[in-house]
């Protein structure tokens, strides 16, 4: 299901959100909140980042912000611009995205940019997903250059500076009614289950850090471990024992996965593709013991790595 945010969607939680945004954005103190007309230089801004590909041009979150607050104080939201998250849609969109950011995740760009994206070239697109070591909004923003799209930047920051700041966010339940695949991974997770030696974290498929941590420390071979990451960044580091597979690629071999004797945990950079991994194996295999890590992982080349 594709998330674009209707002008009566808006009209109706403008207020809403008005009311908690509505300081800041009558503050504009940050010259880069001055807000936004087409033709007038982009304010970017130099972000150290931690991806392959970095993109070539930043904005911060105020500009954003002036974007969003235009979207909400007006009846309709502005059609000469287009926020858009390019994290999974489950979890990470679903559970928290900035208000009118419409979900196009990277994994599925090839896909859906026709459906979402605008038909004028000259629209400036943001794209943004979870911090400065996440590369899908830079993957995404190189994707829009070579369709043609002439003004494009990224909010290489993201959804956690965004949420660090105080600004509110919305959730999937505030635009829109969930589809069947979302009620039916709802059910799933509240039905009981056969009792597992996993320990569970906070979220319906996710794995407890510090139980993980435990078990990559005392006993890893207990475990599937798969890393969902591309094969540049599974090269520079990884943890020991992993398999790499990206989304895509579990999704062609979903027959062949077997957890009768061990579970499968997903691991990534930021627990956003892992989590978009486990909705997946959700999606299309229930009946698999599958779990994801919700943490920040930073690998280094020498095997090590540091969990956040």
């Amino acid at each position: 299901m594709i998330n674009k945010v209707s002008g009566k969607s808006l009209s109706i939680l403008a207020l809403v959100l008005f009311l908690f945004l509505a300081g800041g954005c009558l503050n504009k103190e940050p010259a880069t909140q001055a807000g936004y007309q087409p033709g007038q230089p982009i304010p970017s801004v130099e972000v150290e980042v931690d991806v392959p590909n970095p993109f070539h041009t930043y904005v911060d979150a105020y500009f954003v912000k002036s974007i969003v607050c235009d979207n909400l104080i007006q009846e309709e939201p502005r059609d000469d611009v287009l926020l858009i998250d390019s994290r999974p849609k489950r979890p990470r969109y679903d559970r928290g995205h900035i208000p009118s950011a419409v979900s196009l995740p990277d994994s599925e760009f090839e896909e859906k940019a026709d459906q979402v994206l605008p038909d004028d070239k000259s629209v400036l697109l943001f794209f943004h997903c979870q911090d400065t070591a996440c590369r899908l909004s830079h993957d995404s923003a190189w994707k829009a250059e070579e369709m043609g799209y002439e003004n494009v930047v990224v909010y290489p920051e993201g959804n956690a500076d965004w949420e660090d700041r105080g600004f509110k966010t919305w959730t999937i339940d505030d635009i829109t009614e969930p589809d069947e695949a979302d009620v039916a991974a709802k059910e799933r997770a509240e039905e009981p289950s056969e009792p597992s030696d996993i320990k569970e974290g906070d979220f319906p498929g996710s794995i407890e850090e510090e139980f993980f941590k435990e078990v990559l420390a005392t006993d890893p071979d207990s475990i599937q471990l798969i890393d969902v990451r591309e094969e540049d960044e599974f090269e520079k580091g990884h943890i020991p024992g992993a398999v790499r597979m990206n989304v895509a690629e579990i999704r062609e071999a979903m027959d062949d996965f077997d957890t009768s004797e061990k579970p499968i945990v997903l691991i990534c950079a930021t627990g956003a593709r892992s989590g978009e991994a486990y909705f997946t194996f959700d999606d299309l295999r229930p009946e698999l013991d599958v779990y994801y890590l919700d943490a920040s992982i930073s690998y280094k080349d020498d095997g090590s790595y540091e969990i956040d």
